[in-house]
């Protein structure tokens, strides 16, 4: 039978510097020793001591909890329960009165607990723990959870080499204990137990290893305690399961309760619900909503359920609940249309929603602000961005204050139209109605979206004034968007600048990987391989939590700067077998993107089907890829076309209907109009405006809003001009490119055009040839040197096909050949002759089997960027130009043709020189003038350099 135990007072702690002088010095020096373990002999020596000469009790509570300290130090836990045992017992085992027990402190009795753990005395422990509970459960509660957290410690730590059974000791005890410490063990609700649970939260790794062996634990409680307490612990644990995400662990604690028909609270049932829709088992969520009808308490079931039938599309099944909600002829209150239309808005039910406002306007109810949040959300997650501002307006008039999250939806709608002039302004407007709502968050969208138009002065003014005018100091979010704003916007001195400068400024930097991950493309693009690899070490070694973000930017790594796309592939099939948590849809882009532009369809589509196999969601640009394999495969290889437009077609109903996996509610115009512009390039065109007309008509109504904006988008306009380019319909061809430009002026014109927008540069790439086409059927030829100044004043990108079809074009008509012999000879020659005389020397050098390399080809192969050139004249260019030359030469008198050769030569050096290095013997009267010229073009050939117009 147990003894009665003494609880003793309990002390506040005060220890002495040394030990008192009446204690014999031998067994000072014993107990002193900086040995770690304590020998049998020893501890056989100690207990006899302080057991018979020198009583522990005649030692004061500081010496006292000195000698302990000692004891376990050195690893004497036997000698210190001992010890103990013997100071909270009288000599005859009979129960001490406390007015004979001294007082002892809170130290002392943790070091009783802790020897007592370590040396399995579960039972004594347990004794010992409930009576000093029931005492001080009222004054001392903080004491007690301090002790409940010493014996959990001791209990449950692999590093004290405790194990499974150690674990299930202690937490067959746990509950008991603070069912006495607060009268329950039911602490779900963690926010407002956070003290009492934070006891078992850090052993919950430990917890998630036992599995089934939780049971016994179970087993224990509810033959021992009661299924009452048995449940509340379950609650209990699946409140600290669900924060890790264990959703077998919680299941498992279900299925407990619920085979042996435990309590269940409404916790319970909410927590289940919420397992079963992230494990995607719907059915199974509704099935237990069911199942329990005792435990519909918490609104939050109903939101579950609510997303368990929208998932399982039985909309009349959402319907009986709805309508069952409110009983049978009550009608529904605000708060309660409120709850609805917020779990049909988390699901994009635009209609549903909608129709249940219409419902409550026509019974004359108010809109609250969980009604107009739904709305706002609703619209937002469907993509009309129009109804967004006009729900949002509705806190106005009905005088409901926006909160931080719905200002958040706001400024995220001015990022997806683009709009940075309307954030900017809606920013100004907050200000200066309701400044203390302003968050970090907010600028973090601000300045995303700044990164959108390269504008990197907007982003750092915004980063500034965050922290001037609204009081919010920059967390490394903030800087981690504007070092990617400054990559953006080719600024790569200032985004290195500002990592070095929070790395160095920041305790433990590698806490915040979104920094790392921000400036990681810049290594990558700068192929610092060693730089690289060195980063990515130290963030896997220091950084607590790797993410998907790390991955991108390792996956980046292969393909970019190593360029092994298939080690990239190989990295994203392991992380799915290994760690599918750092996956997501944006690993397999990056990886198709690649293959896409080698073209290997075949991977591209076992890719895809590797995202359906693990249910991954895909994205738009995702779906691009998959498209345009499907079509090299079907159209080109096959000449299927038919077969290709049935699949795209039952692509964009699937999108439109919601059956396809994918992360948005519609698909970016990119995906459509690539294929509009490939099939017009195919002369194809009557299969390219039904492809655009189908698109249309699935995901548009006549007058919806977005067909508008899809109307007015570049990539749209861009697809329509290669359309009409193609068929030579060159009255729209040119209402389309007007509005092309219109566009590009409007943009070019706002007020937050501080800088040059880099993603504009290349807007008129694939579009100019059609244009060049135009402006040649409608005989205007004097507008392509227009067309060439505003491309290069706008700083729009000029490539090298375009101009070399621009001065071909010129060279056809006199009004403008002088201005394509000044392009050629300032922009296109040098590039023409180096190549040319490269070609030739390496021909020489094969042809002869030469040893002694000229110093030209000695140079390329030491720095062949030095000599490469993105501007160059090709060989039918320049076979155009000269005969355009010789036929308007041929157009003059043998004087006139001395004199236009005299200028071109005056003007034009370069190209003259390259034009006259072989006689012109199509050009009438020329031997008369190689005659008249005969020591200026010998010098020329010769020397193969430019002469002095003042020798010929």
């Amino acid at each position: 039978m147990k003894l009665p135990l003494v609880v003793p007072k309990i002390a506040k702690t005060c220890v002495p510097k040394v030990l008192p002088a009446a204690m014999d010095q031998s067994i000072r020096s014993m107990i002193c020793k900086q040995e770690k373990n304590m020998s049998q002999t020893e501890m056989a020596t100690l207990t006899s001591y302080f057991t018979d000469t020198f009583p522990i009790q005649q030692l004061s509570a500081g010496n006292r909890q000195l000698v302990m300290k000692w004891l376990a130090k050195r690893n004497a836990y036997e000698v210190l329960a001992k010890l103990e045992t013997d100071y909270l017992y009288s000599a005859s085992k009979l129960l001490k009165d406390e007015r004979e027990s001294p007082q002892a402190t809170l130290q002392e009795i943790r070091l009783y607990l802790k020897a007592l753990a370590r040396l399995r005395r579960y039972d004594e422990l347990d004794h010992l723990m409930s009576s000093l509970i029931k005492k001080y459960a009222l004054t001392k509660t903080r004491d007690m959870l301090l002790l409940i957290g010493t014996v959990c410690h001791e209990c449950c730590s692999p590093a004290l080499g405790k194990n499974s059974s150690d674990v299930i000791e202690f937490y067959k005890r746990w509950p008991a204990w603070m069912k006495l410490l607060t009268g329950h063990a039911d602490f779900s609700q963690k926010k407002e137990n956070r003290y009492n649970i934070g006891t078992i939260i850090s052993t919950i790794n430990v917890v998630k290893k036992l599995d089934g062996q939780i049971y016994k634990v179970f087993d224990y409680l509810k033959d021992t305690h009661g299924p009452t307490l048995c449940s509340e612990f379950g609650s209990t644990l699946m409140s600290i399961l669900n924060r890790d995400k264990d959703t077998k662990m919680i299941q498992l604690i279900w299925e407990y309760k619920h085979a042996h028909q435990l309590p269940l609270s409404s916790y319970d049932l909410t927590r289940i619900m919420q397992t079963k829709i992230v494990e995607r088992d719907y059915k199974g969520a509704v099935n237990v909503y069911i199942n329990n009808p005792s435990a519909h308490l918490d609104v939050k079931q109903f939101d579950y359920l609510l997303i368990a039938l929208s998932k399982t599309y039985d909309w009349s099944a959402l319907q009986d609940q709805f309508n069952a909600l409110f009983g049978i002829g009550k009608l529904p209150s605000i708060e309660q249309y409120g709850i609805v239309m917020a779990a049909l808005a988390t699901q994009g039910e635009l209609e549903s929603v909608d129709q249940l406002y219409q419902q409550l306007l026509r019974r004359g109810l108010i809109p609250n602000f969980m009604v107009i949040r739904a709305l706002l959300e609703v619209h937002f997650r469907s993509g009309d961005y129009r109804g967004c501002f006009e729900h949002f307006e509705l806190f106005d008039k009905y005088g409901i204050s926006p909160s931080m999250g719905t200002y958040t939806v706001m400024f995220n709608v001015y990022k997806k139209i683009n709009d940075i002039d309307g954030a900017l302004r809606f920013l100004r407007k907050i200000t200066n109605t309701n400044k203390s709502m302003i968050r970090e968050k907010h600028f973090l969208v601000l300045m995303q979206l700044c990164s959108k138009f390269t504008n990197h002065l907007i982003a750092e003014e915004l980063f500034n004034i965050m922290q001037t005018n609204y009081d919010i100091t920059p967390s490394a979010s903030s800087v981690a968007v504007l070092i990617k704003v400054y990559l953006d916007s080719e600024q790569d001195m200032k985004a290195l600048s500002l990592f070095k400068k929070f790395r160095k400024e920041t305790e433990n930097p590698f806490k915040y990987i979104e920094v790392f991950n921000a400036i990681l493309p810049y290594f990558i693009k700068t192929h610092q391989i060693q730089e690289c690899e060195s980063l990515f070490k130290e963030m896997s070694i220091h950084c607590e939590r790797l993410d998907a973000e790390y991955m991108r930017n390792f996956i980046k790594y292969f393909i970019d700067a190593k360029k092994d796309v298939d080690a990239a592939k190989d990295l994203l099939f392991s992380l799915i077998k290994s760690n599918r948590s750092l996956v997501d849809e944006t690993l397999f882009e990056r990886v198709m993107e690649k293959y896409d532009e080698l073209e290997n369809d075949q991977m591209i589509i076992e890719l895809y089907r590797l995202t359906n196999e693990i249910d991954m969601p895909i994205n738009s640009k995702i779906l691009l890829y998959l498209m345009k394999a499907s079509y090299r495969v079907h159209v080109i290889q096959e000449e299927n076309l038919n077969k290709f437009l049935e699949l795209f077609e039952q692509t964009l109903t699937s999108v439109s209907s919601g059956t396809l996996n994918i992360t948005t509610n519609s698909i970016h115009p990119s995906i459509i109009n690539w294929f509009v512009r490939s099939l017009s390039k195919s002369h194809l065109t009557d299969r390219a405006i039904e492809l655009l007309n189908k698109y249309t008509n699935i995901l548009f109504d006549d007058k919806s809003p977005d067909k508008l904006r899809f109307d007015n988008q570049f990539t749209t306009m861009r697809s329509k001009l290669v359309y009409y380019g193609e068929c030579e319909q060159w009255d729209n061809f040119e209402d389309i490119f007007e509005d092309f430009l219109n566009r590009i002026e409007y943009l070019e014109n706002r007020p937050s055009r501080t800088v040059k927008n880099l993603r504009m540069k290349s807007i008129f790439n694939g579009i100019l040839t059609y244009r060049l086409r135009n402006l040649v059927a409608r005989k205007k030829f004097e507008e392509i040197p227009k067309l060439i100044e505003y491309l290069h004043k706008h700083e729009f990108t000029i490539t090298n096909q375009f101009l070399n079809e621009a001065v071909s074009y010129m060279f056809l008509d006199s009004r403008t050949i002088e201005e394509a012999l000044r392009i050629s000879n300032d922009k296109l020659i040098h590039g023409f002759n180096l190549l040319n005389k490269k070609k030739h020397l390496q021909a020489n050098e094969y042809r002869y089997n030469r040893h002694d390399t000229s110093w030209l080809l000695a140079q390329v192969k030491k720095n062949p960027g030095k000599f490469s050139t993105d501007m160059h004249m090709t060989w039918a260019t320049f076979t155009d130009a000269t005969c355009a030359i010789d036929r308007y030469l041929n157009k003059f008198s043998l004087e006139k043709k001395d004199n236009i050769l005299r200028n071109f030569i005056e003007k034009y050096p370069y190209f003259m020189k390259s034009y006259l290095m072989k006689e012109r013997e199509l050009v009438k009267d020329w031997k008369q003038i190689e005659s008249n010229h005969a020591n200026y073009f010998k010098k020329l050939r010769d020397t193969k350099r430019t002469v002095f117009v003042s020798e010929f």
